[in-house]
């Protein structure tokens, strides 16, 4: 697959009820732990999560997709992620070097055929607690993973006069509008 397919890829919040093999979650690790990190210190660690008792926990602490509740929605055990990959992070460092490697593991699971949701809205104290990471460590985000059971949704170029928000179609179908190169763009 070359760039610009991956550059198409959306985020996935419906997934089927099946279990993704460990080899395809190291490959979404390995991609993270090669990304840009800052100073090369990588300070990052990740903890998957797979067991469903403790996915299902997990699940009921997270939030998704606002603007489109309660239709997009996942429902435990019929269209929840089943697996999470917990991004860990020292307090108050390494904020960049986080979305450098969620972002990596998001192309390489669109690269595998899997969807993802990173997930940054959840109540961290109750997802702190049940993880127990080492001490030190905090989540700083989580990665929903799976294989989609929806539509890959649409990208649409807008100018900075249209509307940002995403939205579902009357076929249950999720846009994306994004704003073009040129309207966010100056040149000097």
């Amino acid at each position: 697959m070359d760039f610009a397919e991956l550059l198409k890829r959306r985020t996935i919040r419906f997934f089927r009820q099946e279990a993704v093999p460990e080899a395809e979650l190291c490959k979404l690790i390995d991609a993270a732990r090669v990304a840009s990190c800052g100073a090369n210190a990588q300070l990052l660690r990740y903890m998957v999560i797979r067991t469903p008792e403790l996915a299902e926990k997990i699940f009921y602490n997270t939030a998704y997709a606002a603007k489109v509740q309660p239709r997009r929605n996942p429902v435990w055990g019929v269209t929840a992620p089943q697996t999470f990959i917990a991004v860990l992070a020292p307090e108050g460092k390494a904020e960049a070097d986080a979305g450098a490697a969620v972002q990596s593991m998001e192309f390489a699971a669109y690269n595998s055929g899997l969807g993802s949701c990173w997930i940054g809205s959840f109540n961290r104290g109750a997802v702190q607690e049940l993880l127990t990471p080492p001490a030190g460590l905090q989540v700083r985000y989580l990665l929903a993973v799976g294989y989609p059971a929806e539509a890959h949704p649409v990208q649409e170029d807008i100018g900075l006069d249209g509307d940002p928000a995403y939205y579902l179609d009357e076929q249950d179908r999720l846009h994306v509008p994004k704003y073009t190169v040129e309207a966010l763009t100056s040149w000097r």
